[in-house]
């Protein structure tokens, strides 16, 4: 039977898109209110954003248990799969991977995971699924498939920022300082954060308002682009919709676009860069 895919839900990938496709996804988890919940089956996302201002204490996300992923290899072993293609976060980002590596010696004699350590995470590592997916129906080997994300890998680029630096001084992404905090409050300053191999999201500087933080961005894809490359885009918000569409006009002045994919950030990013963010992600047509 054909090889399974298996993500993380760090992927921002939708659940709707994951089911059509048939993707299995390892969900991490969103403390809310004290309730602990897998944030795309079991997390409401307009209700999360509606509600998060005023959540106490501020919601905390963790790993998918080994548990968790067991469960999920049960229910893959029951569809009758034998073999599954899992594209991870490598543990410098991430170690996600180490719960499944746990729950994988339970079902080592009915299951073979093909892991491939993409290096990057977010919506960097949705390109990975949509590659498999088309080599999958065409038959190709592992080998091939992982030829091809090898190439891939370093044609990714996504960027983003966010409406202050509040909720990335709550998560601790961003240490809380008096320089900073005056600098934010008197210039409007928006950081913005890229997703860099084996390093994951990273502080990459800061935008006058939003104009200046899509300006900023746009500029920094234009650099990271190739005009010899076909591109897809995939345009991510939490609750700004006429920011994303800003943004998703100004890179289409710039790179010509094939695809669009709109999509919301999920809750557990949502914890680290607030309501109002908006991210891109550009990655290369096969």
């Amino acid at each position: 039977m054909k090889m399974k895919l298996m993500v993380d839900s760090t992927s921002q990938i939708p659940l709707e898109y994951l089911q059509k496709n048939k993707t299995s996804v390892l969900e991490i988890n969103v403390a809310v209110n004290g309730e602990m919940k897998k944030e795309l089956s079991e997390v409401d996302i307009n209700k999360f954003m509606e509600i998060f201002p005023s959540l106490e204490p501020f919601p905390t996300t963790s790993f998918a248990s080994p548990h968790q992923a067991l469960e999920l290899f049960e229910e893959i072993i029951e569809e009758g799969h034998k073999e599954i293609l899992y594209p991870f976060m490598t543990p410098k980002i991430s170690n996600q991977v180490n719960s499944v590596r746990i729950a994988s010696k339970r079902v080592s004699d009915k299951l073979k995971i093909h892991y491939y350590p993409t290096q990057l995470a977010g919506p960097s590592q949705a390109p990975f699924i949509f590659t498999a997916n088309q080599m999958l129906e065409e038959n190709k080997t592992i080998d091939e498939i992982f030829k091809q994300f090898d190439t891939i890998k370093n044609l990714i680029y996504t960027i983003g920022f966010s409406n202050d630096f509040e909720n990335l001084f709550k998560s601790g992404k961003i240490k809380r300082t008096l320089p900073i905090s005056l600098a934010t409050t008197l210039f409007k300053i928006k950081p913005i954060y890229k997703v860099k191999l084996d390093e994951g999201v990273l502080g990459f500087g800061g935008g006058l308002g939003y104009e200046g933080a899509i300006r900023n961005m746009v500029s920094e894809i234009r650099k990271k682009t190739s005009i010899e490359v076909d591109y897809n885009l995939i345009i991510l918000h939490s609750g700004a919709p006429e920011l994303a569409e800003k943004l998703e006009r100004k890179i289409k002045n710039t790179l010509e676009i094939n695809e669009t994919f709109h999509w919301q950030i999920s809750s557990a990013i949502i914890v680290s860069v607030g309501i109002g963010a908006v991210m891109a992600a550009v990655f290369p047509i096969m």
